[in-house]
């Protein structure tokens, strides 16, 4: 099967990477899109500029290059989005409209049977979703429809909630509103991390 991969150029993004391509072994993986999204708030909420500096610019701009400068960088088990270019011989680069003449270009054809978007940011069309034969899947992070939209582990610990939960669905032009295929849950553990239990 002929898939692309769409995710977000941060750490959520890379572990969802580094766990999805092994898994697609024996299927064409044929490019890798990346969204580099900063939504306003990201700027001006004093919490979510630390986070972006924590999750996206302190490893892309000075851990990445560090990890890929090493003999031995790209056979780590978990490999930076160079690292996993190199080790999967796959195209990985940022695209910014995904609805645009030249990605929507682009992604006829590669003519994908499916595409797969984990934390990707950008919203398909209708007309970009008809593009993949058999349609685009969402790995959404959180309980859907309870937690539909952003932050949804944040928000699920700040309800209470006895578990995390990851939601794979069909995309459609709404946000986390299509078919869903099924939901898996993971008890919150309050003294561990949350990007280690979301990556579980």
């Amino acid at each position: 099967m002929r898939i692309l991969v769409c995710s977000k150029r941060d750490l959520h993004g890379l572990h969802f990477l580094n766990r999805l391509l092994p898994a697609l072994a024996g299927h064409q993986v044929q490019e890798v899109w990346l969204s580099d999204k900063t939504r306003d708030s990201e700027n001006a909420v004093p919490g979510l500029v630390a986070l972006r500096f924590l999750e996206r610019t302190l490893p892309e701009e000075l851990v990445f290059p560090l990890v890929d400068a090493l003999p031995s960088g790209s056979d780590a088990a978990e490999a930076t989005f160079a690292g996993l270019a190199e080790r999967y011989k796959l195209p990985i680069q940022v695209v910014g409209d995904v609805n645009g003449h030249a990605a929507r270009e682009r992604m006829a054809a590669l003519e994908p049977d499916l595409v797969i978007s984990a934390r990707f940011s950008l919203l398909f069309d209708a007309d970009t979703i008809a593009i993949p034969r058999f349609g685009m899947l969402n790995v959404h992070p959180g309980e859907l429809p309870i937690y539909a939209g952003l932050h949804a582990p944040l928000r699920a610990v700040l309800d209470g909630a006895d578990a995390f939960a990851c939601s794979v669905h069909w995309i459609t032009t709404g946000i986390n509103d299509g078919p869903l295929l099924g939901v898996h849950r993971h008890p919150i553990e309050t003294r561990r991390c949350l990007l280690s239990q979301v990556r579980e």
